[in-house]
């Protein structure tokens, strides 16, 4: 994906004014809504990755009325960024079965963005404390196609045995409710492609 969390940067800036961004108070806001927001955002703030690349893609708000709230408006922008990349995982998924997502970084550091993920995936999601758990995945590889140890989980428990892991677990209610959510953004993406083409027709 080309924008996550410069596009939720982008999000607090604009809607709350911070020039520094206090996280632990953003963390409240998001507390605020335990419901999926009422509006929709498609995520495509600098266009649309792989594998459907679409430079052209814009960010779209929608079924924003006088009642949305701006802390809806900054939680609608996290599901629109998650319900997309839910979209790679269920391409993914397509290849090889996905039961589990392990994700690392700055944002993991928020159990609400955590649950939020873990609830649109409809999967467990797996946060190590590890922030380079990245890097380290790769060394992993690189150990066992040397040969140094037959196995990723061999490998993992001698280099790494004590690093411990934060599991989040999918409300089915609420999964259930981002997969009518993001059924509909990716339809509503679809639709302004479309208009999109026909604007370069009438040019």
């Amino acid at each position: 994906m080309i924008t996550c969390s410069i596009a939720y940067d982008w999000a607090i800036r604009q809607l709350y004014g911070m020039d520094k961004i206090d996280y632990g108070q953003i963390e409240q806001e998001l507390k605020k809504e335990q419901e999926p927001a009422g509006c929709l955002v498609l995520p495509y703030f600098k266009g649309s990755g792989a594998p459907d690349w679409n430079s052209q893609a814009k960010a779209i708000f929608a079924d924003v009325t006088l009642a949305t709230r701006r802390s809806e408006m900054l939680k609608a922008v996290l599901e629109g960024i998650f319900m997309e990349m839910n979209n790679r995982i269920k391409c993914i998924s397509s290849y090889v079965p996905v039961n589990k997502i392990f994700v690392s970084g700055g944002m993991t550091n928020s159990d609400v963005i955590c649950q939020l993920q873990s609830d649109i995936y409809g999967r467990e999601l797996m946060v190590r404390n590890d922030a380079e758990a990245t890097a380290f995945g790769v060394f992993l590889v690189c150990m066992v196609s040397l040969g140094k140890y037959v196995s990723m989980e061999e490998a993992q428990q001698a280099l790494n045995p004590m690093n411990s892991v934060r599991v989040f677990t999918p409300d089915p209610e609420k999964y259930e409710k981002y997969q009518a959510k993001q059924t509909r953004m990716n339809q509503l993406y679809q639709v302004t492609e479309c208009l999109n083409g026909s604007e370069e027709i009438l040019k």
